[in-house]
């Protein structure tokens, strides 16, 4: 089974360009066979957040079940995979069997999928800072455009419950929990 290939950017450095964005197939594996013991969905849990595409196809095929109504096991999940035109491209139902008898417990899907949906998180991060970064080299963007992707970027990575920061009444910059630093303590903007 292929790995989706890392989107090196022309500013990578040689070091950067061989190391695989951030990942946990066996919390992958885990999280799938996980899902086929439980025979449900993960809320929340989308199948773009897998790293390997054959993972992606397979939970698709899992929402796709659900959805017509049908439950999730091995043989319905392979009968969703042919429909699709993936049976054979994921590892048909021998993959789906391994991925059985890889999951340790099957309470443990809620973390597994924590781990896959971080590693997503990192993911989508990383690419859209190597955009940035490309962006501000091309310099086409204006300073105000490349700030918002850049606070873009940082919200992708901000935890569900941490919400955005506020702004400072005089400057209008982001302040995480403090003063801004353009306004002294009197709140007047330093000179």
């Amino acid at each position: 089974l292929e790995c989706k290939a890392q989107a090196v950017s022309e500013h990578s450095t040689a070091g950067e360009a061989d190391r695989a964005p951030p990942h946990d197939l066996n919390a992958e594996m885990a999280l799938l066979g996980g899902v086929l013991l439980k025979a449900t969905v993960v809320e929340g849990l989308a199948p773009e957040d897998f790293y390997q595409p054959a993972h992606e196809s397979i939970y698709r095929a899992m929402m796709e079940a659900v959805a017509r109504g049908r439950p999730i096991d091995p043989i319905v999940v392979q009968e969703e995979l042919r429909r699709m035109g993936q049976g054979e491209a994921t590892g048909g139902l021998a993959y789906l069997g391994d991925l059985l008898a890889r999951v340790p417990t099957a309470e443990n899907i809620g973390h597994y999928a924590r781990i896959v949906r971080e590693a997503a998180r990192r993911r989508r991060a990383i690419e859209a800072a190597a955009q940035l970064i490309d962006a501000a080299r091309a310099d086409i963007e204006d300073p105000g455009e490349l700030a918002a992707r850049a606070w873009a970027i940082a919200e992708i990575l901000l935890p569900e419950e941490v919400s955005a920061p506020t702004r400072c009444a005089r400057c209008s910059k982001p302040v995480h929990g403090g003063a801004c630093r353009m306004a002294g303590a009197d709140g007047q903007r330093k000179a």
